[in-house]
């Protein structure tokens, strides 16, 4: 992991000491795991920061269009999203988050932790919604934070 470059690109110090010195039972520990099998991917051709993986899920910065992309390492060719902003990466890994039940203190604790700016606007207002209307709000709560 070469920090010097996550700074960089706006990674927070929460989220490096997390990868750092790596527990997987923390309730970052599942979602957010050190960087290790891209390496033996497709995408390790590709001009990308890795920043983590869950699973076979890799989460990076892509350098050749400047933003922060998700895909499988079993399929690079196919990006599941693709933000302008670490903030909107943040979001999308709360939203995960949130839909894990992780309790809304823990949440909190965790966001100010990382320096997700948006936790608190995340949880009021997905709170209430129906499926079909949360599943909406879920697709585009990300780019709203992408300032």
């Amino acid at each position: 992991m070469n920090e010097i470059v996550l700074r960089d690109l706006g990674i927070s110090e929460g989220i490096l000491q997390h990868l750092r010195v790596y527990e997987p039972s923390s309730p970052l520990g599942f979602r957010v795991q050190p960087a290790q099998h891209w390496r033996s991917s497709p995408i390790a051709q590709r001009s990308i920061v890795p920043l983590w993986e869950c699973g076979t899920v890799l989460t990076y910065f892509d350098q050749s269009s400047a933003t922060y992309r998700r895909c499988s390492i079993e399929d690079p060719k196919t990006d599941w999203f693709s933000y302008r902003s670490f903030q909107a990466t943040l979001a999308q890994l709360f939203i995960e988050l949130y839909e894990d039940e992780l309790p809304d203190e823990e949440m909190l604790a965790i966001a100010k932790k990382v320096g997700f700016r948006y936790a608190e606007r995340l949880i009021a207002e997905s709170a209430g919604l129906n499926r079909e209307a949360y599943h909406a709000w879920a697709s585009a709560f990300p780019r709203t934070c992408e300032a």
